[in-house]
């Protein structure tokens, strides 16, 4: 009886504490003029501030080129958001941004997503289980060599905001009328409603 009780307590109660949990993180208002940029200090031993969001000219699923900048324009609210496609958060947070995308998007809400560390096979998979049709453009395509990823800006924006995941995914940003200094930001998943409140309060 004592050894069923062992393999019962092994095969199912430790099994919750291995599972992912949900990464809720507050939406926070930040502005990028005035965040010491975490990679160039590391890297030169010298301080300067990121200034705003960088532009990111990329390939998109269908193979047609995305400049961001060039997508935000005329846009009342983008999300720019990165994710990782066999991160589970990743894939919990997508619905969210999608329910509210088709909410909100006739009123100017758009999203930009980048897929970062995701190999064909994983990306794939996302694809066809999300069925996102928002904007998905194609970043780092694996995460084999996990060096990589020091090289991204993706890496360089989540840990100049004090970012401390491994592979930080998901990441994202609230762009409002294409100011890309004064942004919000989101270092995990949004906590439930609170991208459909700020989009209902600031569209």
């Amino acid at each position: 009886m004592k050894t069923a009780l062992t393999i019962f307590y092994v095969l199912f109660i430790t099994s919750f504490s291995w599972a992912q949990e949900h990464e809720y993180t507050d939406l926070k208002q930040v502005d990028l003029s005035k965040i010491e940029d975490y990679v160039y200090k590391k890297t030169t031993g010298m301080s300067r501030t990121i200034q705003k969001l960088p532009n990111f000219v990329l390939e998109d699923t269908t193979g047609e080129m995305k400049d961001f900048y060039k997508f935000i324009e005329g846009k009342k609210i983008v999300l720019l958001t990165f994710m990782r496609a066999d991160c589970e958060n990743s894939q919990w947070e997508y619905p969210n941004i999608e329910k509210n995308y088709q909410k909100f998007k006739s009123r100017g809400f758009d999203v930009f997503t980048i897929m970062e560390y995701s190999d064909a096979d994983h990306l794939e998979e996302f694809l066809m289980e999300q069925f996102p049709s928002v904007t998905v453009t194609l970043g780092t395509r694996t995460k084999e060599d996990e060096d990589i990823r020091f090289l991204t800006d993706h890496y360089r924006l989540r840990k100049s905001l004090g970012d401390s995941r491994k592979w930080g995914t998901p990441f994202s940003f609230l762009i409002i009328d294409g100011d890309l200094q004064n942004v919000w930001y989101v270092g995990g998943e949004f906590n439930p409603g609170d991208l459909e409140e700020f989009l209902e309060k600031n569209l």
